[in-house]
């Protein structure tokens, strides 16, 4: 088992320790196959898409809901799941962010974000716009063309959703909304590279450290729903 479903308390109330870290990242990595399995537009891929679908997802993911963690407890740093948070101060980090991914997270990310007030609709339909980017992964035939499909579908979706609530804006209104809300994907697409860079980083949240996982283990994981 690579983590309990603890509650997830949204507070920032202390400092992260390293473990706290640790505990965070595999959390929500149970909290992200969970999300998957609730996807029934991802259960109908093949398992072997599914894993290559979860690996190269993950990070953007998990710097999504951390971005948006750290809007609603407010906190100047990282928010974790676990009530902490991981600060922008170098004296006050449990080990250090060499390459700042934390203060990008927050400048890129956190306060576009904030800018923006998504409400939680919007928020979920960018989940599942992350997990069915158009990124290219070799994934099989039908798998690409289905990742491609879902990914326009769930866009329409979200056009949709702001249509309905607002009535009053116009087409171009709504396509600039949508245009900003998706270039925020490029930030946590950065800030899985930043974090991968960074030695240190990297090895505590083993933020692409999926080689050392077997096969096995993943698909056990998506199949059981760990």
């Amino acid at each position: 088992m690579i983590s309990s479903r603890t509650p997830l308390v949204i507070t920032a109330e202390r400092v992260a320790t390293m473990k706290d870290v640790m505990q965070d990242w595999r959390r929500n990595f149970v909290l992200f196959a969970d999300w998957l399995h609730a996807l029934p537009e991802f259960a109908s891929l093949s398992v072997d898409d599914q894993i290559l679908i979860a690996k190269s997802r993950f990070g953007p993911f998990y710097w999504w809901m951390c971005a948006n963690w750290t809007n609603e407890a407010n906190c100047d740093g990282v928010c974790y799941a676990n009530g902490t948070y991981f600060p922008r101060a170098e004296a006050l980090q449990c080990f250090p962010d060499v390459r700042g991914c934390s203060d990008r997270m927050v400048v890129t990310l956190s306060e576009p974000l904030r800018e923006l007030q998504l409400d939680e609709t919007e928020k979920s339909l960018m989940l599942a716009v992350i997990v069915f980017s158009d990124e290219p992964l070799e994934l099989s035939v039908s798998g690409k063309e289905h990742v491609k499909s879902m990914g326009h579908r769930f866009v329409r979706m979200l056009h949709h959703h702001i249509r309905n609530r607002e009535p009053s804006l116009s087409n171009a209104a709504i396509a600039l909304r949508i245009a900003k809300i998706m270039i925020l994907l490029t930030a946590t697409t950065n800030l899985v590279y930043m974090a991968s860079d960074n030695f240190q980083l990297h090895d505590v949240l083993h933020i692409v450290d999926f080689g050392s996982w077997p096969d096995d283990f993943l698909k056990n994981s998506f199949k059981d729903s760990i």
